[in-house]
């Protein structure tokens, strides 16, 4: 998903939404069956300070990179959704995709809006929105330090409780070690690892 090209969104997904505004360069689509509705971001629209504050708050330092390095990444792989109830912000999603696997790097409510099922109405419309991609993520290991356990274990239990597995691979990210989870079908190993190292290679280079 891009901020700087034209996106298409699949023909299965455009038969379950309804498009209902086209404004400032991106589309906003409602899901029928979901108070959520969602934007692409792209750069310099308005939700961007929402996201950064919410993106700074809520992730370990050890889980972050600067956040223009996010936003560098539009066009190159890189994407960012939005997540409104009505006109209300509740939280984003940023994925890099390269090839059919889309790696789901952060995905985060405000935390007024947990609770809610908004995080599990925003797995339905990422997997919608990269339909007929193959999506994994990543998470803390347990012990590993980087959140308080019992946040580290909710989200485990969210990811598990939304139709994730969590396989027992490990995967490097800049320079950690992290849990992998699969948001559909299997993904080997070598394949995510290759995805997860072409993110750093796009966020950290000087290529922009």
């Amino acid at each position: 998903m891009s901020g700087g090209a034209a996106i298409r969104l699949p023909t299965s997904y455009l038969s379950s939404v309804h498009p209902t505004s086209i404004a400032n360069n991106y589309v906003m689509y409602r899901n029928v069956l979901s108070m959520l509705r969602y934007k692409i971001v792209i750069k310099g629209c308005d939700e961007v300070k929402h996201i950064k504050r919410l993106y700074s708050a809520t992730f370990p330092g050890q889980e972050k990179v600067p956040f223009r390095h996010l936003i560098r990444t539009f066009g190159k792989g890189g994407d960012m959704i939005s997540f409104f109830d009505g006109e209300t912000f509740v939280g984003f999603a940023y994925m890099f995709t390269s090839g059919d696997l889309t790696f789901l790097v952060y995905l985060a409510m405000l935390p007024e809006s947990r609770g809610k099922g908004y995080g599990s109405q925003a797995m339905d419309l990422i997997r919608k929105f990269k339909d007929g991609n193959r999506i994994f993520s990543v998470m803390e290991t347990p012990g590993c330090g980087f959140s308080d356990p019992e946040v580290c274990a909710k989200r485990r239990q969210f990811y598990e409780r939304n139709g994730c597995t969590v396989p027992g691979i490990l995967l490097r990210s800049d320079e950690y070690d992290f849990d992998s989870i699969y948001l559909g079908s299997p993904i080997s190993a070598e394949e995510m690892q290759d995805a997860v190292e072409r993110y750093e290679s796009v966020h950290n280079a000087g290529i922009f």
